[in-house]
């Protein structure tokens, strides 16, 4: 039963300090300036387009 103790232990704690772990981002494309608080719009639902 040791055995198993240690066992479990050695695999399980890569899973919790990889689990983590942050993840890195890329910026594709032309970065955007920030923009003010005020500014910012939420949406309930999706904004109807015309095609």
């Amino acid at each position: 039963m040791m055995d198993f103790i240690k066992y479990l232990s050695v695999l399980a704690l890569p899973v919790f300090l990889f689990g983590c772990a942050s993840g890195s981002h890329v910026v594709t494309g032309q970065q955007m300036p920030e923009i003010e608080v005020d500014q910012v719009a939420v949406f309930a639902e999706a904004p109807a387009f015309d095609k």
